[in-house]
């Protein structure tokens, strides 16, 4: 991603963390079938990753960086201790993907914003941009990611 659309992303995640947080948790527990995560367990693991996501990507927009290592060590041991607890690979990859559409929700509010007289970079909100020709995540021509 361009590097305003990753500081202003950052910038969404540190200005909404808590209605994000709040409505990431109930995407989790709504997805889980297992009830034995303790909710304050799962807050507390939910918050030192957007806590995390945020450092990141207001640090360094590449994702293999030093800035990274805090997302990516969340994320093993997260794996590891619900490995342990007898969780699959699907019910443990949900604590990621559960997060896009509270992100999304909150883009859009945002992208609302920015068209009601909200500055902005050229009147769209930067965080919603779909312009991709220097991230790292985008689509090679084959349909896989770099």
């Amino acid at each position: 991603m361009p590097e305003t659309t990753i500081m202003r992303l950052s910038d969404l995640v540190a200005r909404n963390e808590r209605q994000l947080l709040d409505a990431w948790l109930r995407y989790q527990l709504a997805g889980t079938g297992r009830r034995e995560l303790r909710e304050d367990d799962l807050r507390s693991q939910s918050r030192q990753f957007l806590e995390h996501l945020a450092r990141a990507m207001r640090d360094n927009n590449d994702p293999h960086s030093a800035a990274w290592a805090p997302v990516r060590e969340v994320i093993t041991e997260l794996c590891r201790s619900r490995t342990r607890a007898g969780f699959s690979p699907t019910e443990t990859a949900s604590f990621v993907f559960s997060l896009k559409q509270p992100l999304f929700i909150s883009c859009a509010k945002s992208r609302t914003a920015t068209a009601h007289g909200s500055p902005t970079r050229r009147g769209r909100s930067a965080c919603c941009s779909t312009s991709s020709a220097s991230s790292p995540w985008r689509s090679t021509s084959t349909g896989a990611r770099r």
